[in-house]
This record gives C-alpha cells, sequence and structure tokens, in this order.
C-alpha cells in the first residue's frame, strides 16, 4: 500500500506543489496548515512520513517535531524539514536532535523531493529524542532570525533617513558642485558600494559637463575628463529610463560604457538621472561590499535618488530647478498630506511647514503653538503615549515613530504617523533637543488597510466555505462548518443559518456559532408581517428575497434584539437569503462587532457565498434524489429490491449469529392488469400508493416493507420464532390489508393477494436463495389457487391445519363450546373430599371433544387464553354458586392461571370482579400457579398473589419439583399449598431418587406450614407410601378421573350422604 505523508505548510502553494508532485507518485496526502493542526491530523492518521515547513505562526517546525517525538505512538515517524530559511549550523544542529536528517531548501526540485522522500521511508534507526538544551537553542535561532529581520529593518529606516537628509540638503543647497558630491556620497554610502560615479550633461545656464566621483582619487577623476553618454549599460539605462544592475565579468569599465578606469569593476549598478521630460545624465555604482551584486532594494534607492536630482535639474537651471523642486515637494507633500514642525527643547514650535495647517485643517491663526497644545486635539486615548514618545525622543536623542487619531479642524478624526529626530545640537538645562517632526495623515491608508483585512476575511470564509462545499455531502455538516468557519475564519461575532418552514411561518434555526448561546433562543424568527413583535430582519430577508443589512444594530428600528445584541458585542448585521431552485428555503446571518462593517465589497463577496452555498444545496438535493431512486421505489415510496435485497441480507446474518428464524413473504396483488387495462394506469399507480400506505400502517417495520416489481411486494418478518407464529401474522395482515374496499376516485375496487413465504434457514441461507424461493412459493399459490404457501410444502400442510384450529377456537368461545371438567382432591387417611381441580374441555361441534394438549398451547401462543382463562374462573364461581344453592356445601375450586394471564396488567382485577359478580359467600376460588411461572417475574408475582389471598383465594403451586425454585423464594409466597408433580408419584415406588424427592417436598411443605397434595395416583401401592409419607392429599384416577358438572354433582351428594 502507497505511504502515508503529511505535508505541514503555512502557504498553501507550498502545500499544493507538494500534493501534485507526491500524489503523481502515488502516494496518500494529508495535509495541515500549522503544527497544531498536524498534530491532531497526525495521532488520527499515524502516516508514514512528515514533510514540514520550520517558520509557521503559533507553533513553527521545530516544535512540533518536539512534541510528535513526545508521543509514543508517533515519534518513530520519520520527518523531512522543507523550508527558505534556518540553514545555519546551529538550525541544523537542532534539527538533528529532533531526530529530522533531511532538510530540503524552498524551492526544491522534484528530482530532490522525490530521492529525500524515498530515503526518508526507507530510513530504519529510530529518530533521536530532542535533547534538554532544545527549548534554549530553539530560542537562539527564533531569536537570530528575529535580529536579521530587526537588521533589515534598521537598514531600512537608516536608508530612509538618508534619503530624507539628500532631499532636505536638495531644497536648502544652492552650490550644483557640493549638490552632485553629495549626492554621490550619499548613494555610494547607502548602497555599500566600493566606488561611485555621477555624470550630467552640461545645459543652459549650469555650464558643462559635470563629473564626479565618489572612493575615487582625485587625480584619477581629473584624468578621466568628459564622461561619455551613449554606450553599454549606461545608454540602456538613459534610453529606458530606468535603473539596471549588470555584472561584469572581465571588470573592464569601458565594456559597461563607463570612462577607462584602471581599476576593476565586476558588478554594477547603472541608473539614469532623469526627470518626466529630459534626461540628465546618470550614477554609476561598482561593486557592493560584502556582497557579490547589488540588491533590488538598492536599485530601488538610486533609481529614487536620480529621479529627485533630474527633478532639481529641470528647464536647465539648478536654482529654477530647486525653486520649482521647493514647490513641487510643496505640493507632493499636499498629495502625500506630508508636513514637518520643529520643536524646540522647551516643546515649542519654532517653524512649520506650509502644508502642516492643510493637514489638520486650520486656519494660520488657529494653529497649535506648542506640543501641549497639540495634545489639545490629539485623541484622549492617545496623549500619554504622544507625550511619552516625544519626551523619549528628546531625551534619548533616538529616532522614535508612532501612530496616533487627531481631530481635524472639521471634528473629524484622523490618523496621523509621525517620526520624532532629534537633531543635533547642546541640549537645554533638562537634557531635551530641538526636534524634527515629520507628520503624515495616513487616513485613508488605515482604511484601506482595514478595508483589506476586512475583505481577507471575508475571503477566507469564501474560500473556507467552497472547500467545504467540494468535500461535505450531507446537509447538517454543511450548515455547521459554514458558520464554524464564518466565525473562526471570518471573525464575524455570531454566525447562523436557518431553514424556512413556511407552514409554520417562521425559521428555524439549524446551526449557529460563536456568540449565539442564550441569544438565539430570543430571536425574532416570524415570516408573518402581520406579527410584527416576531417579524425580523430575517424574515424580512425570506419575505423580500434580498439581503437584509443593518449597519449600527444598537440604533435600527428594525432590530429587535438591540439590546441584547450591545451586550454579547454585536454591532452590525447582513442576513442573506439562501435560494434553492427559484425559491427562499432559508438565511445565512451574519454579526460583525465592527459598525458599519458590511460595505459593498464585502456584500458582493457574501452574496456570491449565499450563491454557492444554494448551490452547494440544490447539488445534495440532486444526489440525495438520485440516491433515493436508487434504493427505493419513486411511486410508493417503499424500498425497492436492491434495498430490500440488502435489509434481507443484514437480517439473515443478524438471524443466524442470533440463532432465531425469520420470515420471508412474498405478496403479489390479483387481478391488478385487470384495473390497470379497464381503469387506466393512473388509476393502478394510485391504488398500489393505497395499498403500500396500508400495508405499512399494519407492518411491524417499515423498513422491512418494499416493493420489488411491477404489483408485486416483498415484507421481512424477523425473529418470527415459528411457521405458526408466520401464518398467523400473514393472516392478520391479510385481513387488515385486503378485508375491506380501496377508494381510488369514484372507484371502489376489492382486491386480494396471494403469498409465497421462505423460511430462514430451512429454506435458504442468504438473500438471493430466500427471494428465488419465495417466488417459487408465490408462483405456485398463484397457480393451486391458494391464499398462501410455504416453498416447503409439508409446512404448508401443517400451518393450515393449525390455522384452521385456530379460526375453530375463536369461534369455540363466542358458542360455548368450552366447558370444565373437575377432578376431586381426597384426604389421604379418610379418602374424603377436600377439594375440586378445574379442567379445561373443549366440545367442538366439528371436532368433538378436543383433548388439552391440542388446544391449549395454542390457546397461549395465540393469547386467547386471556379470554378463555377468565372465562372457567367466571365458570368455576357460577359452578360452585349452583352446588351451594343444593345445599351440598362443596370444597374450592382450583383454577389453573397461565403465565400469560398472570402477566397481564389487570389480572388481580378480573379475579375480583369475577368474585364480586358471582355474589357468594365463601366465593370457593382457589388458583394453581406453576413453579416455572412463579420464577419468570418473582416480584411480580408476589405482588398479585398476595392481593389473591387478601380476597380469600388459597393458591397452590402446581408441577413442584420440576422447576428451579429458590428457596428463599419459596419462603416469602402467599402459597398455601405445594401439588407434588405426577412424573414423581408414578415412579416412587420404583426409583429411590423419585422417593426421595416426594419426601423432602413433603417435609419441606409442611416446615413452611404447607398442604401438600400428591397429583396422578393411580394405584393402592402409591396411596399408601403417600400415606406413610404423610402427605395431606392426593388426586388422581385411583380415586376420580376428571368429570363433568353433571357426574360430579351426584358424586357430591353421594360425599354427603356418607
Amino acid at each position: 500500500m502507497a505511504a502515508k505523508i503529511l505535508i505541514v505548510d503555512d502557504r498553501a502553494e507550498n502545500r499544493e506543489y507538494l500534493v501534485t508532485l507526491l500524489g503523481y507518485h502515488r502516494y496518500r496526502l494529508l495535509e495541515a496548515s500549522g503544527g497544531a493542526q498536524a498534530l491532531a491530523v497526525a495521532r488520527i492518521e499515524h502516516p508514514d512520513l512528515v514533510i514540514s515547513d520550520i517558520l509557521m505562526p503559533t507553533m513553527d517546525g521545530y516544535e512540533f517535531v518536539r512534541q510528535l517525538r513526545a508521543d509514543p505512538a508517533l515519534g518513530a515517524t520519520p520527518v523531512i524539514f522543507c523550508t527558505a530559511h534556518f540553514h545555519g549550523p546551529e538550525a541544523e544542529k537542532l534539527a538533528k536532535d529532533c531526530g529530522v536528517a533531511y532538510i530540503l531548501t524552498k524551492p526544491a526540485e522534484p528530482e530532490t523531493v522525490l530521492r529525500i522522500v524515498s530515503e526518508a521511508l526507507s530510513q530504519k534507526e529510530i529518530p533521536a529524542s530532542p535533547q534538554s538544551d532544545f527549548q534554549r537553542e530553539h530560542l537562539q535561532i527564533l531569536t537570530d532570525k528575529l535580529s536579521e529581520q530587526v537588521g533589515r529593518l534598521r537598514r531600512m529606516n537608516e536608508r530612509f533617513t538618508a534619503l530624507n537628509d539628500v532631499n532636505l540638503q536638495l531644497a536648502s543647497e544652492r552650490d550644483p558642485r557640493r549638490l552632485l558630491d553629495s549626492v554621490c556620497d550619499a548613494a555610494r554610502e547607502l548602497t555599500a558600494a566600493k566606488y561611485a560615479l555621477l555624470a550630467v550633461e552640461g545645459k543652459g545656464d549650469v555650464g558643462g559637463d559635470q563629473l564626479t566621483a565618489s572612493g575615487l582619487e582625485p587625480q584619477t577623476v581629473t584624468r578621466i575628463g568628459h564622461p561619455r553618454w551613449g554606450e553599454g549599460p549606461v545608454r540602456t539605462a538613459l534610453s529606458q529610463g530606468k535603473a539596471l544592475r549588470v555584472r561584469n565579468p572581465g571588470g573592464e569599465s569601458t565594456a559597461v560604457g563607463l570612462p577607462p578606469l584602471q581599476l576593476p569593476m565586476y558588478s554594477l549598478l547603472v541608473a539614469p538621472i532623469v526627470s518626466p521630460a529630459h534626461n540628465y545624465g546618470w550614477i554609476a555604482l561598482s561593486d557592493k561590499l560584502g556582497a557579490t551584486q547589488f540588491s533590488a532594494d538598492d536599485e530601488l534607492l538610486v533609481a529614487a535618488l536620480g529621479a529627485l536630482l533630474g527633478r532639481f535639474y529641470e528647464n536647465g537651471s539648478l536654482l529654477r530647478e530647486l525653486q520649482a523642486s521647493e514647490a513641487g515637494l510643496r505640493r507632493a507633500q499636499l498629495m502625500a498630506k506630508l508636513a514637518h514642525v520643529i520643536t524646540r527643547p522647551d516643546g515649542s514650535f519654532e517653524s512649520w511647514s506650509e502644508t502642516l495647517p492643510a493637514l489638520i485643517g486650520a486656519d494660520l491663526a488657529k494653529m497649535p503653538r506648542s506640543t501641549r497644545e497639540w495634545l489639545e486635539i490629539v485623541h484622549p486615548e492617545d496623549r500619554p503615549i504622544l507625550r511619552t514618545t516625544a519626551i523619549q525622543a528628546g531625551i534619548e536623542g533616538a529616532r522614535r515613530e508612532l501612530e496616533y487619531r487627531l481631530r481635524g479642524a472639521d471634528g473629524m478624526w484622523i490618523q496621523v504617523w509621525q517620526v520624532f529626530e532629534p537633531i543635533q545640537g547642546a541640549p537645554d538645562a533638562d537634557g531635551r533637543v530641538r526636534c524634527f517632526n515629520t507628520l503624515q495623515d495616513v487616513t485613508e491608508q488605515t482604511q484601506a488597510e482595514h478595508r483589506i483585512k476586512r475583505l481577507n476575511r471575508v475571503y477566507a470564509v469564501l474560500s473556507g466555505i467552497n472547500t467545504t462545499i467540494v468535500r461535505v455531502r450531507e446537509r447538517g455538516e454543511l450548515f455547521r462548518d459554514a458558520c464554524r468557519i464564518a466565525v473562526d475564519a471570518g471573525q464575524f461575532g455570531l454566525a447562523w443559518i436557518g431553514i424556512a418552514d413556511h407552514k409554520a411561518k417562521r425559521l428555524n434555526p439549524v446551526a449557529w456559532h460563536g456568540a449565539g448561546e442564550g441569544y438565539i433562543e430570543l430571536m425574532p424568527l416570524g415570516l408573518d408581517e402581520n406579527s410584527p413583535e416576531s417579524f425580523g430582519l430575517a424574515g424580512r430577508a425570506v419575505k423580500e428575497r434580498k439581503p437584509m443589512i443593518s449597519d449600527d444594530m444598537a440604533t435600527d428600528p428594525r432590530v429587535l434584539l438591540a439590546d441584547e445584541s450591545s451586550l454579547r458585542g454585536l454591532h452590525s448585521l447582513a442576513v442573506l437569503p439562501i435560494a434553492v431552485e427559484g425559491e427562499v428555503g432559508g438565511v445565512l446571518a451574519l454579526y460583525s462587532e465592527d459598525i458599519a462593517f458590511f460595505d459593498a465589497e464585502e456584500m458582493k463577496l457574501l452574496l456570491e457565498l449565499a450563491g454557492d452555498i444554494s448551490f452547494a444545496l440544490d447539488s445534495i438535493a440532486k444526489e440525495e434524489k438520485l440516491d433515493y431512486l436508487a434504493f427505493y421505489d419513486p411511486l410508493t415510496g417503499l424500498p425497492n429490491r436492491t434495498l430490500f435485497r440488502e435489509r434481507l441480507n443484514q437480517r439473515v446474518g443478524a438471524a443466524d449469529q442470533g440463532e432465531h428464524r425469520l420470515a420471508l413473504v412474498l405478496l403479489n396483488i390479483e387481478r391488478f392488469n385487470i384495473v390497470n387495462d379497464t381503469l387506466g394506469r393512473p388509476t393502478g399507480d394510485e391504488l398500489l400508493k393505497q395499498i403500500a400506505a396500508r400495508c405499512l400502517r399494519f407492518a411491524a417495520d417499515p423498513a422491512l416493507f418494499a416493493r420489488l416489481v411491477g404489483d408485486q411486494f416483498g415484507v421481512l418478518i424477523p425473529e418470527v420464532g415459528s411457521e405458526d407464529n408466520a401464518a398467523r401474522i400473514l393472516e392478520q395482515w391479510n385481513r387488515d390489508a385486503f378485508n375491506s374496499s380501496y377508494r381510488v376516485g369514484e372507484h371502489e375496487i376489492r382486491i386480494s393477494a396471494k403469498f409465497g413465504i421462505a423460511m430462514f434457514p430451512g429454506d435458504g441461507t442468504n438473500a438471493d436463495s430466500l427471494l428465488k424461493n419465495a417466488e417459487a412459493a408465490l408462483m405456485r399459490a398463484k397457480a393451486t389457487g391458494e391464499r398462501y404457501l410455504f416453498y416447503n410444502q409439508q409446512m404448508t400442510e401443517r400451518v393450515a391445519g393449525r390455522l384452521t384450529l385456530e379460526n375453530k377456537l375463536r369461534d369455540a368461545l363466542e358458542k360455548n363450546e368450552f366447558v370444565l371438567h373437575y377432578q376431586p382432591k381426597v384426604d389421604v387417611k379418610t379418602r374424603r373430599i377436600l377439594g375440586i381441580e378445574a379442567l379445561m374441555r373443549w366440545q367442538s361441534a366439528d371436532l368433538g371433544l378436543v383433548p388439552p394438549v391440542r388446544f391449549i398451547p395454542l390457546l397461549e401462543e395465540t393469547g386467547m387464553i386471556v379470554d378463555v382463562g377468565a372465562w372457567a374462573i367466571r365458570k368455576a364461581l357460577a359452578d360452585h354458586r349452583e352446588w351451594r344453592s343444593q345445599g351440598l356445601q362443596p370444597p374450592s375450586i382450583a383454577v389453573n392461571v397461565s403465565s400469560i394471564q398472570l402477566r397481564q396488567s389487570n389480572f388481580v382485577d378480573v379475579v375480583r370482579k369475577a368474585i364480586e359478580d358471582s355474589n357468594a359467600t365463601p366465593h370457593g376460588l382457589d388458583v394453581e400457579i406453576t413453579e416455572s411461572l412463579l420464577m419468570e417475574d418473582i416480584e411480580g408475582a408476589i405482588e398479585k398473589l398476595r392481593a389473591l389471598r387478601d380476597m380469600d383465594v388459597n393458591i397452590a403451586i402446581d408441577d413442584f419439583g420440576t422447576g428451579y425454585s429458590s428457596l428463599g423464594y419459596l419462603a416469602r409466597l402467599p402459597v398455601n399449598t405445594l401439588k407434588v408433580d405426577r412424573s414423581f408419584i408414578i415412579t416412587m415406588t420404583k426409583e429411590a431418587d423419585s422417593m426421595t424427592i416426594v419426601s423432602t417436598i413433603i417435609s419441606l411443605a409442611h416446615s413452611l406450614k404447607m398442604k401438600v397434595v400428591a397429583e396422578g395416583v393411580e394405584t393402592e401401592e402409591q396411596s399408601r407410601y403417600l400415606k406413610l409419607l404423610k402427605c395431606d392429599e392426593m388426586q388422581g384416577y385411583l380415586f376420580s378421573k376428571p368429570l363433568p358438572a353433571s357426574e360430579l354433582t351426584k358424586m357430591l351428594e353421594e360425599h354427603r350422604a356418607t
């Protein structure tokens, strides 16, 4: 697999170069724009190699690698530094201490990059951990770099000062020769040149040609004679009117158009002395000290000197040129909004330029005359720093610079840049000196800078969100990322997106970022303009389909949360409508902490941003529609065959792991083609939609119901348990979906369906085999006329029989076909009848007397046992009351209660109502509950049984010994009797273990003060042993089989007679 490489650089173009190069060679690439982000990416992705810049904001490359090495999971990751800086020995040593063996120099050739990457990926050694002096060396390198930048800025300032001095000298010097010498010396000093030559062509009253030099012996200059004007680079500079840098390998001065000199000149900088109307001469500098060639800064500086000197030669008269230059300088200063003032040591103004009053917009009579008066028009917040800076410059004799706010004559604040330059001379008694102060109105520049910064913020938002649009395919993520980027990259105080709910007439915020907590809930988001209390700018943007802007929310009457916005520092607002398919479906709201932030330029970009979001939403909607059509039936909205097959495979896998069964049912609408042919396809389509809607209402899980093709549907029944249960569910579903007619337009249509069923795992172990076999079963059902068929024919026959029996059972309760037979329980010693157990029988009109083993489990499986069990309780109470009315004094009748009955929340109420309705005292009702039933929900059982005992209902545990009772729970149960299961009674005379169990149960019951009843007693030998074991009662065929009520009546009469 291709290596994974993380590229870390704060400049996008650098990352793009490496991504393009390495991506072409099949590497897998990750990107990060800084050290902190790179650490986060590395901890998630674990790259095989990292290529990192060194000089980055917030966290540089060294710190990033140090933290990378400190992470045990990432410490061995190889790293390459790729940088245009930091190539000194200390920097390289620190890199090696960080375990960085390779350093690429920007810009690096592709072959070099690929070779270094290959070597780094094959590196076997684990990188070294950073040394203990990492922080010191790291700080030293950063300090050196900072010092380098500070040095460069210092040199720039020195050049600016020197150039200003030349400018002042040009403004005051009247001797042409001294002027030329000064300019020539200044050019050589400012550029650190070894030699300088300056030549001026004589014109008018200035005299002949002028040639001066700096760095050359006077006799050398004398030997030169007249300067040369039209050869080599000199000619080129004059003809093009711009400065040139030239390499002169031979060193001959004449080769580059200069006079013949006996001195070598290998590097040359030539600039014309030029005005807008004429070329006057040239300045030539040779061999920069400490460098092989002159720099671009040198070129600009000398070009400026040439241009400055050229202006003073205009019209061929130095004096007039100087005077014109002074006037031009004044005009330039006015245009550049420059002025100066000279202050005395005590702060009073000694003089100022003619442009100073215009700069502050004051009449000459109202001009400040001292620093103290000047401070009165300075912004109060800036006065302390201005006072401190002026004092420091005067006392220390050092140049100082400061930007501050000044109130103009019109009352508006302007931004002023002031340079304090102490003038050499004797200080006063307090050590202060005179000062030359240069001032410039930089209001427009400052405003432009602020505007650029604002635009850059908006560009950052636009770029970030467009990147997100390319990556994201989900609305929620798009909305959240858009708001986050607007706040993080655009520095907006709050951003939120709301989606319009036109039915509810309100906007619903779906994403926000920033100072929105507690604020979003208060926002007026109504879309009803008739409700002004909730109809704010967001609602207006939707209704009017155009952006809404508030430059100052605190004073804008349209803003309904002015105070809350001010408290959060939100001062201006733009609400942008987001349209999809021509309809405004939402808004993007951006809040700025600046007043009047949203000008025309920002809005142009923000409208483009809103359009991009609209485009993204449209694309997402189209993709969703394509995805929908790939997996859903466009007519009914149901899953199609592809999605159904996928879900079927998933459920088959789950069923296989869980070892449970599922049923796949395919259904086909009968005679659907007739509907299409006679009533038309639109009617047929509407019928299919209604069938789908009705089936969905009755489906246990709508996701498992699908339209497969045409008039064929599929449904999956998970965890079905058995074929019987599947058939029962299907019967009920068939009744719900197809027993009633469908209304389509003016037509009432009755339809039916055929079903084919395949069971997992018996009829198939995957989706394809189950679908194939279910379709085979469906085809057979259509061919034979059966309502439904299982793929397994034998299963169809068995299930059909059980369903027939189930249907007859449903009719049995209504037709009073259930009867109770009674089996007496007798005293073991006296054989007197002490109790009666009611046993249910079914006297079917079609099937005759059906044994309990055939129908009781079916009653429980279908839940009909709840109604039939309640009937049994009522019937037993009624028979008991009847016997009492005959004077027979019958014992209590025990009715068996199933687990389903006991689990019913109203079970106790059902028993109570039956007893109350019997209107008999005593009521004569007992209940028997199996041991295993009690253990299903022991706490719930205890609560319900106690409620029964409070109604004088005795409780017996049936089939005791066959379950898993807890003796601790047995002691808590409100039970009167334990009934020993017949399986132990039958084997007790033959197996010692059974005898032991019976004996133990009897002893246990007696110790808990319970009676014991032995079930299934059939022989005298069994009776005799039970008597020896001190069993209380017995029940079985030895005494009597279960009898109809009429026969038990006779037995009770005989019992009374004895």
